[in-house]
C-alpha cells in the first residue's frame, strides 16, 4: 500500500517571523466606510514589549489577511496591509504605569473596494488573519507559547435589496495598559462606538486558537515562497489551562472567588463596561465579541483578544458615592438605592446633586456609567472629580437635559431612565470602586393643544354670486409643529365652492380660506355650511 500524504507536506516551507509575534497581547480587525464601496481594514495588533524584547525595526511591514463568504466559507479575496503607525499603550493614570506591563499598539492599514456585484450574500463576509504565537507566561491557557490567535471581523453585503448597504464596523476603544488588583474590585471597559448608531452587543467568549504553529507562525507556504491557500472557519478554540480549585472558561476567564456576588468577572452587554475581584495573581487573557445589530437583524461582528496582568497590591482607601434628591441648595432628602428622583421640565426642577467622598487628601475620583436603559448623552455626569481633604465631600449638580423625557408607562406614570454610577479613584493601586444605582423620572413638559383664530367675523352671511375671504391663525404655545386643516360637516369644501389650502409651520402658521358661492350648490339645502378649522400638533387637536 502507498501513502501520498507526505509527498503534501513537502511542497511547503516554513516563513521566518520577528522574535516578538511570539508576544502578542491581543488586537482587532476594524473596517470603516469612506464613501461609494470604499473602505478602509485596519489591523491594530498590541504587543508585550516587557517580555518580547520587542524591536521597532525588527517588526513585519506588511501583513497578509483574507476575506471569506459566510454562506459557504470560500476565499473571496485577499489583501496586504502596511504598518502605518505605532504608539505606547497609556495608563488610565500614569503615575500608575508598571515596569511589568509595556505595551505598544501597531495600525496596519489598506484602502480597499468593495464591489456591490461580488459583495452581495445576506449572509455576510468574514475577514481574517492568524498568527502565532501568544505570550509564553500567560497563566490562563494551556501551553500558550505553542497557541496561535485569530483576528476576526465579520461585515455585511454592501448591496442589499437593490440598493447599496452602507455599514462601518464598531471601534473599540483604546486599550489600556492597567494592571488589576488581587482582592480588589477592579472595573474597567471595553466599550465600542459604532459610526452608524447601531446597537451593539458585548459578550464574553473563548479565544480563537486558529490554525497556526510555533513552527509556522504565520501559516505555511509553498515551494515557491507564497502562502498555502488559507483556511477557512470554524477555528478551533485555544484550550484553557487547569489552576488550583477554579475551573477556567469564557466567563470565568480571571480566577475569583465564586461565593462573591459582586466580585464575578462580568461584561455588561449593552455598555462593554467590565468589572471582576481577582483571587489570584498572573497574567490572563481574555476576548470580548461585540455584535453589531440594525433593525434587530445582526450584521457584524468584531474580537478583541486581550491580556491583564494581576498583581498584588498596597492598600488604598475606597470612595464612596452619594446623592441627594433635589438641588443642594433646596436641602432635599439624601437618595437611596430604588428612590425615584423625580424631575420636572415644568417646574424647572432638573437638577439633583451627587456627593463624592474619599478618605485620601487630593483623590482625583472617577465617574463611569456602569450600566443604563437609554443612551446617556455626552457631559451629562464629570468624568473626574477631585476631592481635596480626606474623609471631605466634593458635591457635583447632575442637571437632566430638558430633550430627555420620560415616556408614559401605560398605567398613568412614567418609565424611569435607570442607570447605575461606579466611582474609582486614581491612586495606585486603585482600590475598590463605589456602585450607585439610580431611577430617574423626567417629567415633560405639559403639551397643551394648539389653537386656531378665524380673522374676522366666525358667523358670516352671503348672497349668492358673492364671495368670501378671510384669514386662518394656529398657534403652537409649546412651539411643536402644527397643521390647520378645514372639514366641512356633512359636505366637502371643493362641491361647495370654498378653497382651503391646509398649512404647516413651527409654533404658528397663517393661511387663508375663500368662498366662491354660486346657485348649483346653494340650491339643494337651506341650512348654514358649517366649517371647523383644526390645528394639530405633537398629539394634540
Amino acid at each position: 500500500m502507498s501513502y501520498k500524504y507526505p509527498s503534501i507536506f513537502l511542497l511547503f516551507l516554513l516563513l521566518s517571523y520577528p522574535l516578538a509575534a511570539t508576544h502578542i497581547v491581543g488586537g482587532e480587525l476594524t473596517l470603516r466606510y469612506i464613501e461609494r464601496y470604499e473602505y478602509n481594514l485596519t489591523l491594530n495588533l498590541y504587543y508585550d514589549v516587557r517580555n518580547s524584547g520587542f524591536v521597532v525595526e525588527s517588526q513585519e511591514r506588511q501583513v497578509l489577511v483574507y476575506t471569506f463568504s459566510k454562506r459557504d466559507n470560500r476565499l473571496v479575496r485577499s489583501d496586504t496591509l502596511v504598518l502605518t503607525g505605532q504608539e505606547e499603550v497609556s495608563y488610565r493614570n500614569p503615575a500608575c504605569a508598571s515596569p511589568s506591563v509595556q505595551t505598544r499598539l501597531l495600525a496596519y492599514q489598506k484602502k480597499i473596494g468593495l464591489d456591490p456585484e461580488k459583495f452581495n450574500e445576506n449572509e455576510g463576509y468574514y475577514v481574517v488573519w492568524e498568527r502565532c504565537c501568544r505570550n509564553n507566561v500567560i497563566s490562563n491557557i494551556a501551553f500558550p507559547g505553542d497557541v496561535g490567535m485569530v483576528f476576526y471581523l465579520e461585515f455585511p453585503a454592501t448591496f442589499k435589496n437593490g440598493q447599496p448597504f452602507v455599514n462601518s464596523s464598531p471601534v473599540f476603544s483604546a486599550a489600556q495598559g492597567d494592571f488589576l488588583c488581587q482582592n480588589l474590585l477592579n472595573t474597567f471597559s471595553f466599550d465600542a462606538t459604532d459610526p452608524d448608531g447601531d446597537s451593539l452587543v458585548y459578550h464574553l467568549v473563548t479565544p480563537l486558537a486558529g490554525f497556526t504553529w510555533p513552527g509556522a507562525p504565520g501559516g505555511l507556504t509553498t515551494q515557491g515562497g507564497l502562502p498555502a491557500p488559507p483556511v477557512p472557519a470554524p477555528f478551533p478554540l485555544i484550550t484553557w489551562a487547569t489552576l488550583s480549585d477554579f475551573a477556567i472558561n469564557a466567563e470565568q476567564a480571571i480566577p475569583h472567588d465564586l461565593n462573591d456576588p459582586e466580585g464575578q468577572l462580568r461584561i455588561d452587554p449593552q455598555t462593554g463596561f467590565m468589572s471582576v475581584r481577582p483571587s489570584l495573581s498572573g497574567l490572563y487573557v481574555f476576548s470580548i465579541k461585540c455584535e453589531e445589530y440594525r433593525n434587530g437583524l445582526k450584521i457584524g461582528e468584531v474580537r478583541r483578544d486581550f491580556q491583564v496582568l494581576v498583581v498584588d497590591c498596597p492598600s488604598n482607601g475606597s470612595p464612596s458615592l452619594g446623592a441627594q434628591i433635589g438641588a443642594v441648595r433646596d436641602n432635599g432628602p439624601r437618595y437611596r438605592e430604588n428612590d425615584i428622583i423625580e424631575l420636572s421640565t415644568d417646574e424647572n426642577r432638573l437638577c439633583f446633586s451627587l456627593w463624592i467622598q474619599d478618605p485620601d487628601p487630593l483623590e482625583r475620583i472617577r465617574l463611569m456609567v456602569g450600566s443604563a436603559n437609554f443612551s446617556v448623552p455626552p457631559g451629562l455626569f464629570p468624568s473626574v472629580v477631585v476631592v481635596e481633604r480626606g474623609g471631605d465631600s466634593s458635591v457635583v449638580e447632575v442637571c437632566w437635559p430638558k430633550c430627555l423625557a420620560s415616556e408614559p408607562d401605560g398605567k398613568g406614570g412614567w418609565k424611569p431612565f435607570e442607570f447605575s454610577l461606579v466611582a474609582s479613584d486614581d491612586r495606585c493601586p486603585a482600590s475598590d470602586p463605589d456602585t450607585l444605582k439610580f431611577k430617574v423620572v423626567a417629567i415633560p413638559q405639559a403639551n397643551e393643544a394648539p389653537e386656531v383664530e378665524v380673522i374676522g367675523e366666525r358667523t358670516q352671511t352671503l348672497i349668492v354670486g358673492e364671495s368670501l375671504q378671510f384669514g386662518v391663525f394656529g398657534e403652537d404655545i409649546n412651539d411643536d409643529q402644527i397643521e390647520v386643516i378645514a372639514i366641512g360637516r356633512d359636505f366637502a369644501l371643493e362641491q361647495a365652492g370654498m378653497i382651503f389650502t391646509p398649512a404647516t409651520g413651527t409654533g404658528e402658521v397663517l393661511t387663508s380660506f375663500e368662498w366662491r358661492t354660486s346657485c348649483e350648490y346653494l340650491q339643494e339645502s337651506n341650512e348654514p355650511f358649517v366649517v371647523d378649522f383644526i390645528g394639530t400638533g405633537s398629539g394634540q387637536v
